[in-house]
């Protein structure tokens, strides 16, 4: 899977337990999109176990695959976890004019 381009990348993750990707190349850090409604729509058509489905929406929002995310220390997964609640509460909206 690719990586989100540099113009689409809301945050850049160190991560605090690099990983190996299932071919073999050493994650040091992620590029982590915003994730669109059309993500949801199409993981929640793959997965019924609601685990799966934040699973596969950060593995698109990082260009990571689903398998890929097996690998990742739950530490550093659960920051991810921390990012996507501040998408979700708005925290990274642009101030109001």
């Amino acid at each position: 899977m690719a990586k989100p381009a540099p113009s689409q990348v809301y945050t850049t993750l160190k991560l605090a337990f690099p990983f190996e990707t299932v071919e073999g190349t050493t994650i040091s850090e992620l590029s982590i999109r915003r994730i669109k409604v059309g993500d949801m729509r199409q993981v929640s058509k793959q997965y019924n176990n609601q685990g799966d489905v934040e699973v596969a929406l950060f593995a698109l929002a990082t260009g990571l695959i689903f398998e890929d995310m097996d690998a990742m220390d739950y530490y550093d997964y659960s920051t991810l976890q921390g990012i996507y609640k501040e998408m979700t509460e708005g925290k990274s909206l642009p101030p109001k004019s």
